[in-house]
């Protein structure tokens, strides 16, 4: 962890810094540097510019204004953004051992032969930022815990889920090893928005939900050549992937209505007042809770049957 957070340091505080620059700034070899630079572009803390070199994300810049050291806080806002690490956790939460966690994800996210070097590295980044821990008898244990949705134990989830590690193991353990990994981290930060937002800010819990669903159905139509670009909102999306009289039926009549459903919500959410009635819509927690479970089991129906041809709900 150390390395990539000098890494991001000196990249922070020299813009267009060569990877021979970055190792002369943190003492360390080329080697070692490059695997650090690695490391923090796959968190989205740093990119390669096109004149070569490198610069830190818009969002990890605001994150580190004001600051002289990179404090492991930051890293860790990051890390919990890192999908193959969230799989990782959340085989930890199911009593997985590490070794097994790490063989998992290496196999689900295509690292070949590297389960090892991944056990340790996320062992390393888990312990250092404080969800995972060491037992002497059991050895590497997680900290956090995997937290089972109840409609009669509304507050103890929330106050569960504040921490947002915990909201993206419950995702994952939600939507399911393959649609979870589908999903792009912008996706997962919408959706673990609304689950974390729903008792206080329906508004903002329904939107940010809405919003990760319509990005997911848009991918979806991008991957099966199927054009949305002059479609607008949840529904004109659903339409033109159950378009039957054109012969495009990527998705199952009853997503289209579960689709319906859920634009229709997100509809009423963003907008205060009727149209016609000029009546407000007014919004409870529990409400807002039952649309971000609907939306999450409508992703899971949806790539289930897009990808596999199964019908599940």
């Amino acid at each position: 962890m150390q390395m990539v957070l000098a890494v991001v340091e000196g990249v922070f505080h020299k813009q267009g810094a060569s990877s021979s620059e970055l190792a002369r700034y943190s003492g360390k070899s080329e080697a070692y540097t490059d695997s650090a630079v690695l490391v923090a572009r796959q968190l989205g803390m740093i990119y390669e510019l096109d004149e070569g070199g490198y610069a830190v994300t818009q969002e990890c810049k605001g994150d580190l204004e004001g600051v002289s050291t990179v404090a492991k806080e930051v890293f860790r806002k990051y890390l919990q953004r890192y999908q193959p690490f969230v799989s990782f956790m959340t085989f930890m939460t199911r009593g997985n051992t590490s070794d097994d966690a790490a063989r998992k994800v290496s196999v689900i996210y295509s690292f070949g032969e590297k389960s090892e070097f991944i056990r340790k590295l996320f062992e390393r980044w888990g312990i250092a930022i404080g969800v995972l821990g060491k037992d002497p008898r059991k050895g590497v244990v997680p900290l956090v815990s995997q937290v089972e949705i109840d409609t009669e134990q509304v507050e103890r989830i929330r106050k569960a889920l504040d921490s947002e590690i915990s909201a993206k193991i419950y995702l994952s353990e939600r939507l399911g090893d393959e649609a979870f990994k589908y999903l792009h981290h912008d996706e997962i930060e919408e959706l673990a928005t609304a689950i974390q937002k729903f008792p206080n800010d329906m508004r903002a819990a329904i939107e940010s939900a809405g919003r990760a669903y319509e990005d997911f159905l848009r991918r979806l139509a991008q991957d099966h050549g199927v054009s949305v670009s002059k479609k607008r909102g949840i529904i004109e999306v659903a339409n033109a992937l159950r378009a039957t009289s054109k012969g495009i039926e990527l998705i199952h009549d009853k997503h289209l209505r579960m689709s319906h459903f859920i634009g229709t919500i997100r509809t009423a959410a963003a907008h205060s007042k009727e149209a016609k009635t000029m009546e407000r819509w007014e919004l409870t927690p529990d409400a807002a809770l039952e649309v971000v479970l609907v939306t999450l089991s409508a992703i899971r129906s949806v790539y289930s049957y897009v990808k596999h041809g199964t019908l599940t709900f």
